[in-house]
């Protein structure tokens, strides 16, 4: 088994050789987003240009998020935009993918 590791400030990718499994992360301040798949439909790089553009949105919208509800606003900001990528990108497309969202802020952590 090769198991190549790629890191950076903002991003870490992860990647089996064989196919089996590509993990790519993105985040910084306080919000992580990540996806496990089967590689072959999409390349890294459109997966990190997601991710990236998934993080930019949710901050924004969350800035604007007044709602009260049981979870951080910039965790639902986060999952919304991961829910439709999976519905309108990635299951579209085929193979099997799991994202997760992560929120640390002053008084909170949260994980979806």
């Amino acid at each position: 088994m090769n198991l190549t590791a790629l890191k950076s400030a903002q991003w870490t990718v992860s990647t089996r050789r064989d196919g089996e499994v590509l993990a790519v992360w993105s985040g910084e301040e306080g919000l992580s987003l990540g996806v496990l798949a089967t590689p072959g439909d999409f390349e890294v790089s459109e997966f990190q240009g997601w991710l990236d553009d998934l993080l930019n949105v949710a901050r924004e919208t969350a800035r604007v998020d007044t709602a009260r509800r049981p979870i951080p606003a910039l965790l639902h900001q986060a999952l919304i935009g991961l829910l439709f990528s999976h519905a309108e990108l990635w299951e579209r497309a085929g193979g099997t993918y799991c994202s997760i969202a992560l929120v640390a802020t002053g008084s909170e952590t949260a994980i979806g």
